[in-house]
This record gives C-alpha cells, sequence and structure tokens, in this order.
C-alpha cells in the first residue's frame, strides 16, 4: 500500500513538474494550429500616445532614454514624452527639465512611494488615448511605439513588447529563462491571450487601466486586472526594447527574490482569475504559467524524495533515471554556489543549474514577506559602468 502510494506520488510530481514547461506548452502550440496568429489594426487610426519612462537616480542613462524617445518613428503631434521621477536625488529632474523646449514633460512625485504608484498618479492626470511604460534603461527600437499600438485591435486593452538583452556577460540562466518566457508569450498570445508582461515595454489603453496598490509588480498586475474587464493582453515581438546586464549573478538573484516577493502579493488579490468558472482558458492559462511554475521546487523536492523511496524498495528503471537526473543536476548546482561564493565567474554547466535553483529557492523566500506590509515597494538604481548598463528600475 505504501509503495503504491509514493508511486502515485512519484508521478504526480513528474506531471507537476512537466506541465508548465512541456505539456502547456504543446497544448498551446496545438491550439495555436487551429487559431492562427490574432493580429490587426484597431480603425481609429493613430491614436495619442504618452510615452511614460519611470526613473529614480537615472543622472547617466536619463539624457540617453530622452534621445532614443526622440528617435522613435512616431507622429510628433501624437506621441508625448513624460519622465515619472520618483523623488530622485542625483539631479535626474534637471537633466529632464533642460528638455522642457522639446515637450518632455517631467512629472515628478514626491516621498518615494515606488514606481506602481507614479504610474497611478500619471494615467489619471493623462490625456493620451494609450500609455506606453517603459523604464529609464530601455531603450527602444525607433518603430517599437508604432508596432505596440498596431496590436491595439477590438478588446485588446494591453499589449505586451519584447526586451531583449544586449550585453556580452549575460548571465547564462536568466538568459534561458527569458527566452523560455518569450516563446510562452508568444504561444499564448496566438491562441488567446499571454497572462504576464515586461515591465521595459508595454502599453495600455488609458480607458482600461486599473489603478494598482503601490505594492504590486505593475506589469503582472496590469495584465491581470484588464483580463478581469474581460478584455485580452496581445504580444508584439516586434515591439523591441534593448537593455544591458548587469553580468552581476548576486544582483540578479536578488531582483528574482524580489520579483516573487511581491509576484505573490499580486497573484493572491487576483487569485480568482484561476477559478474556471469564469474564464476556464486564462484560468488555464494562469495555473499553467504561473501557479505550477511557481510550485515546481516543491515538485522537484517531492521527486527527489519519492524517486529515493522507489530505488530504496522496489528499484525500477524510470526512478533511478530520475534520482540520477536530479542529483547530478543538485550536485552542478552545488559546484556553482561554491564557484559564486568564491566570486569566481560560471561556466554554462553549473551557472544554469545554479541560477534555476536559486530562483526555485528564492520562489519560496518571498512568501516570507506577506506581512511585510509595503515590501520591496521602492528600488534602489545600481551604479552603471556605462549608458544603460545596470539593474532594471522596474524589478517587473
Amino acid at each position: 500500500m505504501i509503495s503504491r502510494t509514493v508511486t502515485a506520488l512519484f508521478w504526480l510530481c513528474v506531471l507537476a513538474v512537466l506541465h508548465p514547461y512541456v505539456v502547456y506548452p504543446c497544448t498551446l502550440w496545438l491550439a495555436g494550429l487551429v487559431t492562427g496568429e490574432q493580429s490587426g489594426t484597431d480603425a481609429r487610426g493613430t491614436p495619442s500616445v504618452a510615452l511614460a519612462i519611470a526613473a529614480y537616480n537615472e543622472r547617466e542613462v536619463i539624457e540617453r532614454k530622452l534621445q532614443n524617445s526622440f528617435a522613435l518613428e512616431y507622429p510628433d503631434e501624437k506621441l508625448h514624452i513624460a519622465v515619472l521621477d520618483d523623488g530622485s536625488t542625483d539631479g535626474t529632474d534637471d537633466i529632464v527639465r533642460s528638455y522642457a523646449d522639446r515637450g518632455v514633460e517631467l512629472y515628478r512625485v514626491e516621498g518615494r512611494v515606488g514606481k506602481t504608484a507614479c504610474q497611478n498618479a500619471f494615467v489619471a492626470d493623462a490625456e493620451a488615448d494609450v500609455v506606453v511604460f517603459s523604464d529609464a534603461d530601455s531603450m527602444y527600437d525607433a518603430d517599437a511605439v508604432r508596432r505596440l499600438v498596431d496590436r491595439f485591435e477590438p478588446g485588446v486593452g494591453c499589449v505586451v513588447g519584447d526586451l531583449r538583452h544586449r550585453s556580452a556577460d549575460r548571465i547564462v540562466g536568466e538568459c534561458v529563462y527569458w527566452r523560455f518566457e518569450q516563446w510562452l508569450k508568444r504561444l499564448e498570445s496566438r491562441v488567446s491571450t499571454t497572462v504576464t508582461g515586461t515591465g521595459a515595454i508595454y502599453g495600455v489603453r488609458r480607458s482600461s487601466y486599473v489603478p494598482l496598490p503601490a505594492d504590486a509588480v505593475s506589469d503582472f498586475a496590469l495584465p491581470l486586472a484588464i483580463l478581469e474587464r474581460g478584455e485580452r493582453v496581445a504580444y508584439a515581438p516586434g515591439a523591441v526594447a534593448r537593455e544591458r546586464m548587469s553580468g552581476d549573478l548576486g544582483l540578479a538573484l536578488d531582483r528574482r527574490l524580489r520579483i516573487a516577493a511581491r509576484v505573490w502579493r499580486t497573484g493572491l488579490r487576483r487569485r480568482a482569475l484561476c477559478s474556471p468558472l469564469g474564464r476556464p482558458l486564462v484560468a488555464y492559462q494562469l495555473l499553467s504559467h504561473r501557479v505550477l511554475q511557481a510550485a515546481a521546487p516543491l515538485a522537484v523536492c517531492g521527486l527527489l524524495v519519492t524517486s529515493a523511496v522507489l530505488v530504496a524498495t522496489d528499484g525500477g528503471v524510470v526512478p533511478v533515471a530520475v534520482l540520477a537526473l536530479l542529483s547530478g543536476v543538485g550536485v552542478l548546482a552545488g559546484v556553482g554556489a561554491i564557484l559564486h561564493g568564491a566570486g569566481r565567474a560560471l561556466p554554462s554547466v553549473v551557472g544554469v543549474p545554479y541560477y534555476l535553483a536559486r530562483a526555485g529557492v528564492d520562489l519560496f523566500r518571498g512568501l516570507s514577506t506577506l506581512r511585510r506590509d509595503g515590501a520591496y515597494t521602492t528600488w534602489e538604481t545600481v551604479d552603471r559602468a556605462e549608458p544603460g548598463h545596470g539593474e532594471s528600475p522596474s524589478d517587473d
């Protein structure tokens, strides 16, 4: 009886691990063969756009970001550039004011309220049809805003763009994760709607915007709020923003912890979307893309325990193979942890397992912040060695 129970738990854990990374993408791909690509342009023509640039102590990059914004291929009379300054103390606001004669608005919010609260305040005062949110170190391709706007067909309240990292010293584990997320967004958008955003580049109809709690991850919470309104979230892979990665694994892992902490808060507030009684397809997507992904580290631990028990009792080719695989990955992650602790560069063979293992652990560490009001609401900008180099202020 015990053996049957352990066997059942073993296969349940196998399914829990495989579903978000194999089964879910396959179902989306198959469904996409039937539905085809969803795309089109709203018949309203060229809507007015407000480009809202989040900034806190961005003196090193803000001028370059403004020059990048001036080069956007969108009618000048339809594009309004605004910098949402969250109480900068390094002179960022002075630089922005120097561009007032070129139509740049300094929207300064005092008190260090955080990016999301700044966005809430700005949208409440905005008059543009569409608001595009950007980070100060996110450099847009010239046609990025146009490509975002082109995806606002009827029924779409939010459009998510594509973030690409430019640094030669990329963190391999993070790049693997990011490419997978981009692939999922493309598959989801073909079928119905994507359920996650990209903090560096996404747009929302002003009429569809929903004010968010200050501690919410805006590019995750806003798409969910728009889905609750009955609208869709489209993905525009051709709308490209480019950022440099810091190349610092410690900073990347700290950022993943902050994101995990705020995603838990946001997800719990929007948990009604996971009910199949509302929008079944959206519920399936959220459960697969977010809930089971978050539970994957726990499922891996369950696999390790149940496979070890089965090997010790009944044996079997599959449990032995799974135990060997997990043990090997664990050893590689351990080597990665040792090298990281010693300040050494991590080759891919140990860097990827270590990054993914730490990211999984941090998902659960993020739970510990749920009772801490205001945890990770604001960000600290990292010193950048060169323009565009460093950590994105969005933490999204």
